[in-house]
């Protein structure tokens, strides 16, 4: 999985319908208002916690071919040596392991970081491919909190010590 960052000045000048800021070698076939979209929302999330690189979104494309299949990132920067992870598809590509690839980016991007020691992620209150693509990739269960957006969440959590690669096979 290819990612590219969208640090803040490149948040907002798509979310602003700016994809010219985007690299040339990426395709947008059909997704290009869910890529906006996803880059308002990373703005927002910018600017109430702060966040730098490497703790920002990234849009993820393909290897071959470099089609924008989804968006993924950090929900903030690492605090505490806690960092959390999210990845959404966008519809036209789901079903293809596009999350399991970005899951397991945003894992290697933080593999070997010092200052991290826990990754964590949360998923709705029942099995689906997001419970399939944390547990691959050595995620457990911690129990259910109350997620202000999403409302009870099962909260999942995996040490930073290997890459994810090794924790998915």
């Amino acid at each position: 999985m290819k990612l590219i960052a969208l640090p803040p000045d490149v948040a907002a000048r798509v979310a602003g319908g700016d994809l010219s800021v985007l690299p040339t070698d990426i395709m947008l076939g059909g997704v290009a208002d869910l890529v906006s979209a996803m880059a308002a929302g990373h703005t927002a999330l910018y600017a109430a916690t702060g966040a730098v690189a490497p703790w920002i979104g990234y849009l993820a494309a393909e290897p071959r071919g470099a089609q924008v299949v989804g968006a993924c990132g950090f929900k903030g920067p690492c605090r505490g040596g806690v960092v959390e992870i999210a990845y959404f598809t966008f519809p036209p590509f789901e079903g293809r392991g596009h999350a399991s690839a970005m899951a397991g980016a945003l894992l290697d991007l933080v593999a070997g970081r010092p200052e991290v020691r826990e990754v964590i992620a949360h998923t709705l209150r029942q099995d689906g491919p997001s419970v399939r693509v944390l547990v691959a990739h050595g995620f457990r269960r911690l129990g259910e909190i109350d997620d202000p957006e999403d409302g009870r969440v099962w909260r999942w959590t995996r040490p930073c010590t290997e890459s994810a690669d090794r924790a998915a096979d």
